[in-house]
């Protein structure tokens, strides 16, 4: 039969490790955006635009900022494209505005979009 303090310490242990466990810090959550033509009808007129979709086919997206911005967009357009990210505070080699502040993302390619949000 163990001892109380033997018990006492067991429980110990097993909440400081559980703690511990949840205390580890884990890995962010990378949201693919893919950039494509869709179609949208507008007073019976349908015709092609430039579109941002999540893999869920969701419309955009709208990050939450205690995660911040890890972002992986591909390029399904038939032409180089960019994305400039207005009203975020972000590092300027992400900005996105063509041949200024990177290269556009090469049809069938991809970009990786990592940074607080501030």
């Amino acid at each position: 039969m163990k001892s109380n303090n033997t018990w006492k310490t067991s429980v110990l242990v097993a909440i400081l490790t559980m703690g511990a466990l949840r205390a580890a810090p884990t890995e962010p959550t990378t949201v693919k955006l893919f950039v494509r033509e869709t179609p949208i009808t507008v007073l019976g007129r349908t015709v092609k635009v430039v579109g941002i979709t999540q893999g869920n086919g969701e419309q955009g997206y709208s990050p939450e900022q205690a995660k911040g911005f890890h972002v992986d967009v591909v390029n399904q357009l038939p032409i180089p494209t960019s994305i400039h990210w207005h009203c975020l505070i972000l590092p300027n080699l992400m900005d996105g505005v063509p041949f200024v502040t990177q290269d556009p993302i090469s049809p069938g390619g991809s970009r990786q979009y990592d940074f607080p949000l501030e």
